[in-house]
């Protein structure tokens, strides 16, 4: 059974990530601190990482295990692109979801990503 594994900091989309999960069937280990330990899970895991700093809304994080130190981001990426490296679309779809939201409903923290229509003109 997969293991999602979510950061120490509670947060809105942290929750909905882990109801998804668990609805899913998996089984969602939450960290007490920023690092995974040796042996924590076993089997397939998915990483849900979380800023500690503002970010876009619609990213997808690129991790890797690099050998003899553990878990890494690799990268970040737009997430229009996720369905080319062989990610789920219905998955891409849900991340794409989130980032097109009307600017009203932006958060403090994810207004300054936000492109206006002077962007555009």
């Amino acid at each position: 059974m997969p293991t999602l594994i979510l950061p120490p900091r509670y947060s809105e989309d942290s929750r909905v990530m882990r109801a998804a999960a668990i609805s899913a069937g998996w089984n969602v280990l939450r960290l007490s601190g920023w690092r995974v330990g040796e042996g924590d899970v076993s089997g397939p895991v998915a990483f849900y990482g979380e800023p500690l700093l503002p970010t876009p809304l619609a990213v997808v994080v690129d991790i890797g295990l690099i050998e003899g130190r553990g878990w890494a981001v690799v990268e970040a990426n737009s997430a229009y692109g996720a369905g080319v490296y062989g990610c789920d679309p219905r998955r891409v779809l849900d991340v794409l979801a989130r980032g097109c939201v009307p600017r009203s409903t932006l958060s403090d923290n994810d207004v300054h990503w936000a492109a206006s229509a002077a962007d555009f003109a």
